[in-house]
């Protein structure tokens, strides 16, 4: 019995612990606040306008107030043509003096002041004063900033970590970085030693241990160690991907595998990338869906496929969209105005300009139906019906009944 109720107690602590985390911007007057999934006020409504890159809600006057989406727990916010950060809770944690500041990434964030570039920690610490004339997210511990018209690799300290500087530079990846150095791009390691020699007139990042490399405009892959794994011979590369790198020759593409050697002739007018063992392939007239063998899945027959999410394609023939399950089955015939990719098991779909949600049986969620619908996020979906916005459980039960002018998905707020 008292097992029962210790478990009991950490299920409780830790289930109040999550749902704090899980919070979505709204707007019921003319001002964005933030409400948890039990409709509790988060953020109170005081910012005039709130912008992510995946929204439009921007440029507003210099003067107005924006918010914007949260990273590592802390959410960017401007007033009067200043920017600093606040808190979940609304307290102003950094107080707004920056022409510009940047979103934190690895615990420092970029700022802007008289057009020169700095980096902050959290509590608003200067690491580095803005100095440098341009500047880069931290990486893997690193920093990377602009200074008298090259590009050097700083620490957390805000001090160079040795003495080279590039004409061109990229972030750290997976323990790499590609720089620029004499005309020509090679990659070096976190003490700046040569892994791969400036000798490339352009160089791509590592993908699944294969980076693209060009020699007189022709491309081909390396290994980690700098070896050759396909000789520079194609026109267009694209990343490995499932093991798979579409390449491109004389206006038609296929696929080498991670040997190097050609899997899937060089037939079709576009392939997109292998996702989910499946790739959508495409002649000039119509779509089709191979597997890693070049084999139909799907034959040339949809004017439109798109790539494979959690099982399922989407399937278009000329004006309606339906569902195709991975292994080449029709889940639904071409039969809606409009369908998005499956979310958390049900995906949503249009139908006499109406919409609501399908799952993976293929059986209807909503009998009525929304007049705008959203993915759903963290078991949550915004929807719309008569002009206000609420939110939908996955019984499609209202949880917050519509009421907003707008509202946005409910994301987790991390706090790295």
């Amino acid at each position: 019995m008292k097992n029962y109720f210790f478990y009991l107690l950490l299920f409780l602590l830790f289930s109040n612990s999550y749902s704090q985390k899980i919070i979505a911007f709204v707007r019921e007057t003319d001002h964005w606040g933030i409400i948890n999934q039990n409709e509790e006020k988060v953020l109170n409504d005081q910012y005039d306008y709130l912008w992510a890159p995946i929204l439009n809600y921007w440029e507003p006057s210099p003067g107005k107030s924006i918010i914007c989406y949260p990273e590592e727990g802390l959410f960017r916010f401007r007033e009067k043509d200043r920017w600093g950060f606040v808190d979940i809770s609304g307290k102003v944690v950094i107080e707004p003096k920056y022409n510009l500041a940047y979103d934190f990434s690895e615990g420092f964030a970029i700022i802007v002041l008289s057009g020169s570039y700095g980096y902050i920690d959290k509590s608003g610490r200067l690491i580095s004063e803005p100095k440098y004339f341009g500047a880069m997210d931290f990486s893997e511990g690193i920093g990377l900033v602009c200074h008298k018209n090259k590009w050097k690799y700083i620490d957390t300290a805000g001090k160079f970590l040795f003495d080279k500087a590039f004409t061109d530079a990229w972030p750290f990846k997976n323990g790499y970085a590609r720089v620029r150095w004499q005309g020509n791009w090679g990659m070096i390691d976190k003490n700046g030693n040569w892994l791969i020699q400036p000798t490339y007139k352009s160089v791509k990042d590592f993908e699944e241990g294969f980076a693209a490399i060009e020699v007189n405009g022709k491309w081909g892959f390396i290994n980690t160690t700098g070896k050759i794994q396909a000789q520079p011979q194609f026109d267009d590369v694209r990343d490995y991907k499932e093991g798979m790198a579409a390449v491109y020759n004389s206006s038609r593409w296929g696929y080498i595998d991670s040997s190097g050697k050609i899997r899937i002739s060089l037939e079709y007018k576009t392939v997109h990338d292998f996702k989910e063992e499946r790739a959508v392939v495409y002649d000039g007239n119509f779509y089709g869906v191979i597997d890693k063998n070049g084999k139909w899945v799907i034959p040339l027959k949809y004017k439109k496929i798109t790539d494979c999410v959690d099982g399922f394609l989407r399937i278009k023939d000329d004006v309606l969209w339906g569902y195709a399950r991975k292994d080449g089955v029709i889940l639904k015939e071409p039969t809606f105005e409009n369908a998005e990719d499956f979310s958390e098991g049900l995906a949503r779909f249009k139908l006499n300009n109406k919409w609501t949600y399908i799952d993976k049986t293929g059986a209807i969620l909503l009998e009525n139906k929304l007049d705008w619908a959203g993915d759903f996020h963290y078991g949550y979906a915004r929807v719309k019906e008569v002009g206000q916005w609420g939110y939908i459980n996955k019984t499609g039960n209202f949880v917050i009944k519509p009421k907003y002018r707008h509202a946005e998905d409910f994301i987790l707020l991390t706090n790295k």
